[in-house]
């Protein structure tokens, strides 16, 4: 009797999400920001890039993650079901609410850091690691830029020479956060860097955060 073929391993699960992430994400922020740096220089402004933008990252979430990542983080949760309890919720939600890059982009990196961390496959905290901090670069670049409400982005009038303070700035507020966190139990680190991670001032948030939970660090 022939023997059923057996699923993927854990560790070549981790290797094929760690994959997915890496190159992949590095090359989508790269193509976004001479997208809308294309735009404004044929413009003068980027009001309605925002289209062009979500377009590229929906293409991104169709091909990497329905099409792959998804699957994959399935199998991730069946292998190493308490490392992962944190991402069962997140897959819950994509099924309940409308899947899409946006969602997928606030909370996703961070969960895939703490699993990375806790399961100790570098591969996967490292890739968790850039994308974050590609996605914090791309928010930089766009700070550069106001945004009117509805999510498109015009010009200042007076652009500043371009520095890379910001992006320093943003390196040093993720390092303070990641070495609270640690110290943290891990329901409530998890719990506290979704809620910083859609946060414009994340100490603040973070203070809060743990103020609520009546946590000291």
């Amino acid at each position: 009797m022939r023997q059923l073929q057996e699923g993927p391993s854990l560790d070549s699960t981790l290797k094929s999400v760690s994959n997915d992430i890496g190159n992949s994400i590095s090359i989508l922020y790269d193509r976004l920001e001479q997208l809308v740096q294309k735009y404004y220089d044929n413009n003068g402004t980027v009001k309605g890039a925002g289209k062009l933008v979500g377009g590229m990252k929906g293409q991104w979430f169709q091909t990497f993650y329905v099409n792959r990542l998804q699957n994959e983080l399935y199998d991730l949760k069946r292998h190493a079901p308490k490392q992962t309890r944190d991402l069962s919720d997140f897959l819950r939600s994509m099924m309940k609410k409308e899947a899409s890059f946006k969602h997928l982009e606030k909370e996703l990196p961070e969960l895939l850091l703490d699993i990375g961390r806790s399961l100790e496959y570098q591969d996967l905290t490292k890739n968790s690691q850039k994308w974050i901090k590609r996605r914090e670069q791309f928010i930089d670049r766009m700070s550069e830029l106001s945004v009117d409400d509805d999510g498109q982005y015009e010009p200042t009038k007076n652009k500043p020479e371009k520095s890379d303070i910001p992006g320093k700035q943003a390196s040093q507020v993720e390092e303070l956060v990641n070495s609270v966190l640690k110290k943290l139990p891990k329901r409530d680190a998890t719990e506290i860097r979704q809620a910083v991670a859609r946060s414009d001032n994340k100490l603040q948030t973070l203070a809060a955060e743990m103020n609520k939970r009546g946590l000291k660090s």
